[in-house]
């Protein structure tokens, strides 16, 4: 993502038979060496894998935080929790550091169930 801080949004829609189940949207701006990205929706078997292809493909090598701002997710189940370890592992490479903002309701309950902030830095 070029350090512009222009919006970049992209959206995903898992679908069944015709009908759509989940929808995530996701809108990345850069500043300087910090890439924001806002999730809106949920995210779970049906969109997870369109994070990690999303930030690998928008991400500069040279971004030293990815801050992924959560307060518009309403939804996150194991496959979602999967994709966030995802993420980092894959940041990780370019000692990129992930931290996971603004999660509330549901979200930060799987969060807290499964102990994420072992693996990931948690920002209320």
């Amino acid at each position: 993502m070029r350090p512009d801080c222009t919006p970049n949004p992209t959206h995903h829609r898992d679908q069944v038979d015709g009908d759509e189940v989940t929808s995530l949207e996701l809108v990345f701006t850069s500043k300087g060496i910090v890439t924001h990205c806002r999730l809106l929706g949920e995210l779970d078997a049906g969109t997870a894998d369109a994070l990690l292809a999303d930030v690998a493909r928008t991400l500069e090598p040279t971004v030293a935080l990815l801050e992924l701002h959560l307060d518009d997710l309403r939804f996150c189940d194991a496959a979602g929790v999967n994709a966030f370890l995802r993420v980092r592992s894959h940041v990780a490479r370019n000692r990129t550091d992930v931290m996971l903002c603004g999660a509330h309701g549901i979200v930060r309950r799987v969060f807290d169930i499964v102990e994420l902030q072992r693996a990931i830095a948690v920002v209320r």
